[in-house]
């Protein structure tokens, strides 16, 4: 991942992207940046660069829609 965008998901006080806590958290911290959740597919898409994949992992509308 890209630098920057590290972080401490169980506030142990380290930012390690081997930990999974830290690594979804910084994770979702780089797709925020990237757009996410306005637009999903591109933050995906910079994320992985493949639209094909970006396409796959987006969300459905009926599955992003709020229900009354």
């Amino acid at each position: 991942m890209l630098n920057g965008y590290a972080a401490d998901g169980d506030d142990d006080g380290w930012a390690d992207v081997y930990n999974p806590a830290d690594a979804i958290y910084g994770a979702v911290k780089y797709l925020c940046a990237s757009g996410a959740p306005a637009d999903v597919r591109q933050a995906l898409h910079a994320y992985n660069h493949s639209w094909p994949t970006s396409r796959t992992y987006s969300p459905r509308p009926s599955a992003t829609a709020r229900s009354p």
